[in-house]
């Protein structure tokens, strides 16, 4: 009954096709925190407490399907409703990761009709490693990915499409001195349990490269990548092992990135110069790779934050 109940909730709710206009982020020091911003008009809709999320699965409306962090092992599947502040409990969990890993911030994939939500991890052995959560058996399954190795954090996406699950195991040059020629993606596959590993030819900067978020759309896989002096989002081509530009972009200071679910990755740029600051947000259609852009006075909320949903 709770699988056909959330798969029934999210399609009464699914987003309306249209180019995105708002943008949400969950903050988490030490408590948690959210925010909900009109990006068209520059209006703050939202800011309040939030429970202490540490993977947003999905958004929809109102509605954030989100992985909440409790005490020690504990942790839950939850829906947080953005506008009352309510959050229902879906599932309820009580396992340990594997070699003392624990989630940080992302976002990451859910399958309803499987019943399962998917986070990423990286262990005290540098080992990337995904965590599926069995919503209906309440359950936790971890899958080292051993040919991905990892610096603090693990990014993935799913497609429950091919069943296949991409993962990257956060890497930058700026603390090994060695540099980085590609990056390293790798494939589990839900439904073989078989593995994949795949190098795509890329150059990440010495100073200030990273792939910064992994979205997908409609079975393609897309990278957003922050460099040192611009930011590009790509698809991750893993059959002819390129990466594919879609969108490009000049910055000399940190961006962040959002996910639409109805085709568009949003990205936050700070640009500044001398003692000006110009905060932008450029809007991407995934369809048509063409890109809008807003300029703002400010932003309501820390760029930082890596827990980002635009619709």
């Amino acid at each position: 009954m709770l699988l056909l109940s959330l798969v029934l909730f999210w399609s009464q709710s699914s987003c309306i096709d249209s180019r995105p206009t708002t943008l949400s982020t969950f903050r988490c020091i030490t408590n948690g925190n959210f925010t909900l911003f009109n990006f068209t008009s520059g209006q703050l809709i939202q800011n309040q407490v939030s429970p202490f999320v540490v993977d947003l699965l999905q958004c929809s409306g109102n509605d954030y399907m989100v992985m909440v962090q409790g005490l020690g092992t504990d942790m839950s599947i939850s829906i947080f409703n953005g506008q009352t502040g309510e959050l229902t409990t879906k599932a309820m969990f009580n396992e340990e990761l594997a070699n003392d890993g624990f989630i940080i911030y992302q976002v990451n994939s859910v399958d309803l009709e499987s019943g399962l939500a998917l986070a990423t991890y990286c262990d005290n052995t540098s080992v990337s490693n995904l965590a599926i959560f069995d919503l209906n058996n309440q359950s936790v399954v971890n899958i080292p990915f051993k040919g991905n190795k990892c610096m603090l954090y693990a990014y993935g996406q799913y497609d429950s499409t091919t069943h296949l699950y991409y993962l990257y195991g956060y890497n930058v040059s700026i603390f090994t001195g060695i540099p980085i020629f590609s990056l390293p993606i790798g494939i589990y596959s839900l439904k073989t349990k078989t593995f994949e590993y795949v190098e795509i030819p890329y150059y990440l900067d010495m100073i200030g490269g990273s792939v910064q978020q992994l979205y997908m759309y409609q079975s393609t896989l897309y990278a957003c990548i922050q460099q040192d002096k611009h930011i590009e989002i790509g698809v991750l081509d893993i059959s002819a092992k390129k990466f594919k530009r879609v969108f490009k972009v000049e910055t000399n200071t940190n961006a962040q990135f959002a996910f639409d679910q109805s085709g568009y990755i949003v990205s936050l740029v700070v640009n500044q110069k001398d003692t000006s600051i110009i905060y932008l947000v450029y809007s991407t259609d995934l369809q048509t790779h063409q890109s809008t852009m807003n300029i703002f006075p400010q932003f309501p909320f820390d760029i930082e934050s890596r827990m980002l949903c635009a619709q």
